[in-house]
C-alpha cells in the first residue's frame, strides 16, 4: 500500500510511505528520484540505506527526501535509527533533527 505523507503544492515533488516496499520514497513529477529502505519497530523507524537514483544524483534529492520524513516522523512522534551512514550524517548534522534519534 503507497501512502502519500506529504507534498510540496506546485513543486513537483510527493513524499510517500511504501509500506508494501519497506521503502519512503520521493519522487518529482510522479517520478522515483530517491528512497530509503525502512522498518518499523513501534514507533521507531529504522533506515538501512539511502538511494538516489543514479539518473538523478547531485541534486540534493536523498537530503531532501530526508527532511521530509524527519518532518513526518516529529509530527506523527516517531524517531530515527539511522544505519546508513549518509543518513546518520544528515540527522546530526542538524541540531533540530538530533531530537529525532532513538535514546
Amino acid at each position: 500500500m503507497v501512502v502519500a505523507t506529504a507534498s510540496a503544492e506546485g513543486s513537483g515533488f510527493g513524499l510517500f510511505e511504501n509500506t508494501a516496499r519497506g521503502r519512503f520514497e520521493l519522487t518529482r513529477d510522479g517520478e522515483l528520484v530517491s528512497f530509503a529502505e525502512f522498518h518499523a519497530d513501534g514507533d521507531n523507524v529504522v533506515v538501512p540505506h539511502v538511494e538516489t537514483v543514479h539518473a538523478h544524483r547531485g541534486n540534493g534529492y536523498a537530503a531532501r527526501l530526508l527532511d521530509g520524513m524527519l518532518d513526518m516522523f516529529r509530527e506523527q512522534g516517531r524517531t530515527i535509527t539511522p544505519l546508513c551512514s549518509f543518513a546518520a550524517g544528515h540527522v546530526t548534522a542538524d541540531p533540530r533533527h538530533r531530537e529525532l534519534l532513538a535514546k
